[in-house]
């Protein structure tokens, strides 16, 4: 797993699409990897996108939609 600039990584998931998600905390972004080769996709939250603070842990639920746990509140992306 390389790419996409991983800050302080703490939870992480693989999605029904057979990606790697995981929350890049002190960033408070989403990242996605690919699940087979690790290589970076992309951001799938974005840098102040998110409404996030802090996130911890996420769920995926389907290939657009992830629950995140962050420190202030529960989002869905």
């Amino acid at each position: 797993m390389s790419g996409g600039g991983l800050s302080h990584p703490r939870g992480l998931a693989f999605g029904p699409d057979g990606n790697l998600y995981v929350v890049s905390n002190f960033n408070n972004e989403v990242l996605r990897y690919n699940g087979t080769t690790g290589a970076f996709i992309d951001a799938f939250v974005t840098i102040g996108s998110g409404s996030l603070y802090c996130p911890r842990d996420l769920t995926p639920h389907s290939p657009d939609e992830v629950a995140i746990l962050s420190t202030l509140k529960t989002v869905f992306d």
